[in-house]
């Protein structure tokens, strides 16, 4: 297995540039693409995952859903690439900064600014549920936000078509705190359990990640009023929470009380 460092080359294809980012999985490489001339981001598996048939599967999955989801708003994987001994997604190179980068430098988002995320994101995946595909991992580390403020949807990693499972899975997918509940119920997630992932991250986006922590404990702590359909108190006053009043039904916590499939 070849080293990863800058100037390296993978695959006689990749020249590594630098380092984008990292996490749990993956390093994140901003890469030149000798066949299609072109800068990429070259999403490199972590060495002790390479041999992981479930990880494997995930990004197999991820180069899957690319073709069926038609929205410039969603940054979706080219192509699966064995380089050298390592397992890498190519995709395209999209400058920017994830939604959690921003509220950590700058601060809640309110008033037009957010609700032009809300927008782009709803129809993002307006679009990849007209497709069949869930998304399932939406969370503010998985929205990159460009200099101009314009939204875009990554990591379909987790997603999945709706006719790939017809049945209740075991275990709960997606990331904790952003995850619709009656996921973590082991019931089979919906369009609505995207929605509901939505919800909370222009809840973060609006409030911070603090606020959204404190609404989550309370929505533990006080279970028989949510199960009859309460939505998490809304931000304190302010241009940052005015937005999320027209939207309380994405955060209701039961899938027959939150907004309908869109077709």
């Amino acid at each position: 297995m070849s080293a990863l460092a800058r100037g390296a080359v993978l695959g006689e294809r990749f020249t590594l540039i630098g380092e984008l980012g990292r996490g749990g999985m993956a390093t994140v490489w901003l890469a030149e693409d000798r066949v299609r001339g072109a800068r990429v981001a070259l999403k490199i598996l972590h060495a002790h995952l390479v041999g992981d048939a479930s990880t494997r599967e995930r990004l197999r999955r991820e180069v899957m859903t690319a073709g069926l989801i038609k929205h410039e708003g969603a940054l979706l994987a080219q192509e699966l690439h064995e380089l050298d001994g390592h397992l890498a997604l190519s995709m395209p190179y999209h400058p920017g900064r994830t939604l959690s980068e921003r509220v950590a430098a700058e601060g809640p988002i309110g008033g037009t600014a957010l609700r032009a995320i809300g927008a782009r994101l709803a129809d993002v995946l307006a679009a990849a549920h007209r497709a069949g595909v869930l998304h399932r991992d939406i969370t503010p580390a998985n929205v990159m936000i460009d200099d101009a403020g314009v939204a875009t949807l990554t990591d379909f990693g987790l997603a999945r078509l709706e006719q790939w499972q017809s049945t209740r899975h075991t275990g709960a997918l997606g990331t904790a705190g952003h995850a619709a509940p009656e996921v973590y119920d082991g019931e089979r997630a919906d369009p609505r359990s995207d929605l509901y992932s939505l919800g909370t991250v222009l809840y973060y986006a609006a409030s911070g990640p603090g606020a959204l922590r404190r609404a989550q404990r309370r929505r533990r702590a006080q279970t028989p009023a949510l199960r009859r359909g309460r939505a998490p108190r809304q931000p304190a006053p302010g241009a940052a929470g005015r937005p999320l009043r027209h939207h309380p039904r994405a955060l209701a916590p039961l899938p027959r009380r939150a907004p309908p499939r869109r077709r």
